[in-house]
């Protein structure tokens, strides 16, 4: 519930987000991007596509340069030096999985079969299965990941599909947010576990945390984005959640629906105090989890797209959709 004490902690919270600053605390992350960009090192063998446009090939790059910043913060953790080519793997293994994705949220949208096989057979999933099987074919752990994402797959996917379609599953947070430990939690998780692999090491159960809570952080953060076109669209978004406990603003909220775009954090502040203390905890205690210093840094990258109310960089790994 609501209270005007609360509000103090909610508005600190974004402040220390402004945008110069985390920028600054992120140093040399503008020189990643730029060498992202011309020398592409994740995406050597990739399809260009469209890519040569030049404001793609910047969103491309910036997209990797977060990678990098998860790879380093695995390192950090860790205490290991990582091989060349986990970067290459998890842009490869990253571009299936966000196929797969788009492919069943387009799927369960239409009401068509959500089946493993038939989502599977998306012809973008296979293009980018493909992809990351010839990258993987070259390196002896690629079998050892392939049969890692089938376990996983195995032991989630029913449990996803579930939770996904599960009657009013838009009203409710706890469904929605054990959907998102399901998916975008789960997603990091297997991303740390595939660098394992590529190590030769099973990542230690901290490393685990902290990549778990920066997926979850990174689905939340996008909602925020996503939240008017989710509504329209009758997406799941757990903001959605978090605004049906206050009924009074999820009746304005549904009265501006049809006329809203993309708002920044202050909207919320402005027209809908409950939920916006209530959201800002929520990300505030995600972020609270992340301590290993280039994590601490993704995570405010990824969070500037909320406070701002546009997509400047999608969240890593979760909204990596090139």
């Amino acid at each position: 519930m609501f209270t005007e004490e609360r509000r103090p902690a909610a508005d600190a919270f974004w402040r220390r987000l402004a945008g110069p600053r985390v920028l600054l605390r992120s140093g040399s992350f503008g020189v990643r991007v730029a060498r992202h960009a011309v020398r592409r090192p994740y995406r050597r063998g990739l399809p260009s596509g469209d890519d040569r446009l030049i404001r793609r090939r910047i969103r491309a790059a910036v997209y990797d340069s977060v990678v990098h910043l998860l790879l380093d913060a695995y390192a950090e953790i860790e205490g290991v030096s990582l091989q060349r080519r986990t970067g290459p793997i998890l842009v490869r293994l990253n571009r299936m999985l966000a196929a797969f994705d788009d492919a069943f949220e387009s799927r369960l949208g239409a009401g068509s079969s959500l089946s493993f096989p038939d989502v599977f057979a998306d012809h973008v999933v296979q293009e980018r299965m493909h992809e990351a099987i010839a990258y993987l074919v070259d390196y002896p752990e690629g079998p050892g990941i392939r049969e890692y994402l089938n376990e996983w797959v195995n032991s989630q996917y029913a449990a996803y599909v579930a939770l996904a379609t599960r009657e009013r599953v838009h009203e409710s947070l706890d469904d929605q947010l054990e959907l998102a430990r399901v998916d975008s939690g789960g997603l990091a998780t297997c991303f740390a576990n595939c660098v394992g692999l590529v190590q030769g090491a099973r990542p230690s159960a901290a490393l685990i945390d902290q990549f778990t809570s920066l997926g979850l952080l990174g689905k939340v953060a996008d909602d925020v984005v996503d939240f008017w076109d989710d509504l329209r669209s009758d997406r799941i978004n757990i903001v959605r959640g978090i605004l049906h406990r206050s009924p009074a603003e999820e009746a304005l909220v549904l009265r501006r629906a049809g006329s809203m775009d993309s708002t920044a954090i202050s909207w919320w502040r402005h027209h809908c105090p409950a939920t916006y203390v209530a959201l800002s905890a929520f990300l505030a205690d995600y972020r609270r989890c992340t301590t290993a210093p280039s994590m601490t840094i993704a995570a405010d990258l990824m969070l500037l797209p909320a406070r701002w109310g546009r997509t400047v960089i999608r969240a890593a790994p979760v909204g990596l959709r090139n």
